[in-house]
């Protein structure tokens, strides 16, 4: 089977290009991603990659050719067992599967925003005692504010076992971070 690679765009507003050099020749054997030629345009020199493994059939541009996107440059000969391939990965209906998995997965993992976790840590505040507005019940900012505001009306229910959130610290285990501002008085 032939299958035909075009002139990619290679930016928003890059409408055209000049084929400055081909890297294969027809007859070549590429794999895919291989870079077949390269392109310049008024911003960036660029490779075109190869969208199939095959061999090179026919070369449709000349070097110094300039081409607008979506041109076809070249033609590749497909082998016949990549595309019956193709057909029966495509059969399979996995996409239930997927979003099952990824529900499951995003209701098991907690994920903070580095505002959230530095709201809760400023205010000594375990997370597990805020119920979470966002999506797949993640904790917001909203949801840490309005916690700060009320916290007796968001606490969860008080237990008999003694706490585990407490951490103490001795002197011994403090550092004196002197050399730090020693070093930013030399820096600035």
């Amino acid at each position: 089977m032939i299958e035909v690679i075009k002139m990619p765009k290679l930016g928003e507003s890059v409408h055209e290009g000049t084929v400055e050099a081909w890297l294969v020749e027809p007859g070549s054997k590429v794999n895919e991603y291989d870079p077949l030629c390269e392109i310049l345009t008024d911003k960036v020199t660029a490779e075109v990659p190869s969208s199939f493994e095959g061999v090179i059939e026919r070369i449709l541009v000349d070097v110094g050719e300039t081409i607008e996107v979506g041109t076809p440059i070249c033609e590749i000969k497909v082998s016949n067992k990549v595309h019956e391939k193709e057909p029966e990965q495509k059969s399979q209906p996995q996409t239930n599967k997927k979003v099952n998995n990824i529900t499951d997965t995003q209701k098991e993992i907690k994920r903070i925003s580095p505002v959230v976790m530095r709201l809760a840590s400023e205010h000594n505040i375990n997370l597990d005692n805020v119920e979470g507005t966002g999506q797949f019940g993640r904790v917001t900012k909203k949801d840490i504010l309005s916690y700060i505001d009320n916290p007796v009306k968001n606490e969860a229910p008080k237990t008999d076992e003694p706490s585990t959130d407490i951490k103490t610290t001795s002197e011994s285990s403090r550092l004196e971070l002197t050399g730090v501002k020693k070093q930013s008085q030399i820096i600035w």
